[in-house]
């Protein structure tokens, strides 16, 4: 499955059940896009931040992924969303 496609899936399941419920793919996306997003890849695992500031930075995380990461790391993701080696990271307190 291409990585739009997944990231669209990611946010339209954050959107209905929550980001807390979707917590591992979440954290993969951070991983993935830190570098080129650092603000939203802190809001976006956040606890503090408030939910609707969690599903803007994951649109922002989605933008950053498409647009700025290199093919290698795109399909690193992709692997990572489909259930491949996720980071251990959750979300942070």
């Amino acid at each position: 499955m291409e990585l739009g496609r997944l990231l669209e899936d990611l946010a339209e399941r954050a959107l209905r059940d929550g980001t807390r419920s979707e917590r591992a793919a979440i954290a993969a996306v951070t991983a993935a896009t830190r570098a080129v997003a650092p603000g939203a890849a802190a809001a976006a695992v956040s606890l503090r931040s408030p939910e609707i500031a969690r599903l803007r930075a994951l649109a922002v995380l989605h933008g950053a992924a498409l647009r700025r990461l290199p093919v290698g790391q795109q399909a690193e993701l992709v692997d990572r969303l489909q259930g491949g080696s996720a980071p251990s990271e959750a979300l942070a307190a």
